[in-house]
């Protein structure tokens, strides 16, 4: 029996799927992922989607071609850049849409001076091999951007509050710390009657009580008002800095002293490190030595019961250890003298065979050059085959010419409406001109014609052939319309045969793909 190619079976399949959904009115979705491969590189477009900041691709519920092609967008948008191309994202578009909106995006990505180049097919077609690495520059130019942005703004807003806060940068910013420190320094406000609580909490919230911080309750009966103290006179102000310049003196006297005393105290400090860590070692020493005294009494002890069998099988394994050591010399100067022989044989044959050398390098430039045509050859028959288009380029151009004859269709019929329209308004147009200028034909004639009998005769007759003819008119106008029903009867008549063929077809076509997969099944059996 013949053995079935499988992967043409499996291309059948998914052909006869896409035209039975394509027959039954379903939406077609062209970003179906087939191997690990693409799944792998989805995951981690959008793994590097979410970690630049694009949360809606981890939605479940999105199709990978929105994840992928909404991520372009939203890095396009944030780069920041005046561009004349509306990147308007809608989820669940159809295929022309989803076709439009990837050739905006890669006529974009030139104008951003993005190194890779893609096609539109790659992106409606998920070639995500290809997409991954215009997603990996533009994560990385948008968040470059986004930097940029905030440093510029950061700047922008030092700027404005240096001019708000012009004397800002005229002092040290310390200096500015001490004044705020001195405008907000905790006051005593109030000063306690009694003795102190004698719990905790209560000497805290007594202390928070004197000071008054802003927003406190009102003063307490326990507590009493501090007077403040009046401003100093001139005076007592040099009093101040005399006591204050005094003071200073005594502290720079006694500054060498400290000095000193700390010096001493970190070399008391150090020695004793130095004390802690020789009688350390000193303690290991002791260990050490102990346990060398134990293990050599324990060697002698096993020495003493150990037969003398033993020892003669030792003294047996140390000269046959001996013997391979020699053997082992003799072995590496043999060796020697063969390298040495075998280097002068190798000078010698150097440089008698030269043009043996020169012959070989002509003949590898040759065969390089037979290689490098054989090459030229095979990209040239590769470049053949990438402009035949595949099944699922087919696929989409289908698609899209269905599209478009959908809209051209539309649009025909939309003008054919136009048509009809302004026909029935024209001829509307033209009778009511008609009736017009036949009223005032009778309007004008009737007082003339009602003076003499042979007028008004002559008038009647008129008459009777103005309705002659109108009645004729109406007879080819309702033979027009008969004609038309019968088109559209015989029209609708055919639709139905070409619904019926149609249906037939999709019918055909599922039993196809059953017959296919029972039979795949079948051989999977007898396998």
């Amino acid at each position: 029996m013949a053995q079935v190619n499988q992967e043409l079976l499996q291309r059948f399949q998914r052909a006869s799927v896409a035209v039975s959904s394509a027959a039954s009115g379903a939406p077609v979705h062209s970003a179906v992922l087939q191997d690990e491969e693409q799944s792998r590189k989805l995951q981690e477009i959008v793994d590097l989607l979410v970690a630049a900041g694009y949360f809606r691709a981890r939605i479940k519920g999105l199709s990978p071609f929105d994840k992928v092609v909404g991520g372009l967008s939203w890095c396009l948008e944030a780069l920041s850049v005046d561009l004349d191309v509306d990147l308007l994202f809608q989820e669940n578009a159809t295929i022309g849409q989803q076709i439009a909106l990837s050739e905006k995006i890669v006529a974009v990505l030139p104008r951003v001076q993005c190194p890779h180049r893609i096609e539109p097919h790659q992106v409606q077609g998920l070639d995500l091999e290809h997409v991954f690495p215009v997603v990996q520059w533009l994560v990385k130019a948008s968040m470059e951007a986004r930097e940029q942005n905030c440093a510029q703004m950061r700047n922008y807003a030092l700027l404005q509050f240096r001019k708000e806060v012009p004397e800002w940068g005229a002092q040290p910013p310390h200096l500015h710390m001490l004044e705020v420190e001195e405008l907000y320094r905790p006051q005593r406000r109030l000063k306690r009657k009694g003795p102190a609580p004698p719990d905790v909490k209560s000497r805290v919230l007594v202390t928070l009580q004197e000071y008054e911080p802003r927003g406190a309750a009102p003063k307490p009966e326990h507590l009493e008002e501090v007077p403040q103290a009046p401003p100093l006179n001139e005076a007592e102000q040099a009093q101040v800095r005399q006591h204050y310049q005094a003071l200073s003196l005594e502290l720079q006297e006694a500054a060498p002293q400290a000095q000193l005393l700390e010096r001493c105290a970190q070399q008391r400090a150090a020695l004793q490190a130095r004390l802690l860590e020789e009688q350390r070692l000193l303690q290991e020493t002791r260990d050490l030595q102990q346990q060398t005294e134990r293990a050599r009494a324990q060697l002698d002890a096993e020495e003493q019961q150990m037969d003398r069998s033993a020892v003669l099988r030792v003294e047996a394994l140390v000269l046959h250890n001996e013997a391979l050591k020699r053997r082992e010399a003799d072995f590496k100067a043999e060796c020697r003298a063969k390298l040495q022989a075998l280097q002068g044989s190798l000078a010698a044959g150097r440089d008698a065979s030269a043009s043996d050398m020169e012959e070989l390098r002509l003949g590898t430039l040759k065969a390089r050059r037979q290689l490098a045509n054989r090459n030229r050859t095979v990209a040239r028959l590769h470049r053949i085959v990438d402009d035949v288009p595949c099944r699922a380029e087919l696929a989409q151009y289908q698609h899209r010419f269905l599209d478009l004859y959908d809209q051209v269709a539309a649009k025909h019929k939309e003008t054919k409406q136009y048509y009809s329209l302004y026909n029935s308004l024209e001829d509307q147009r033209r009778y009511m001109r008609k009736e017009l200028g036949l009223l005032n034909s009778v309007a004008d004639n009737y007082p003339r014609a009602m003076e003499t009998a042979s007028g008004r005769e002559e008038f009647l007759q008129q008459l009777h052939g103005i309705v002659d003819g109108l009645k004729l008119n109406r007879l080819k106008l309702e033979q027009q319309v008969q004609a038309q029903r019968a088109l559209r009867d015989h029209l609708a008549e055919a639709l139905q045969q070409l619904l019926e063929h149609q249906r037939g077809y999709v019918a055909a076509v599922n039993e196809l793909s059953e017959l296919g997969r029972s039979y795949t099944a079948l051989l999977q059996l007898r396998e």
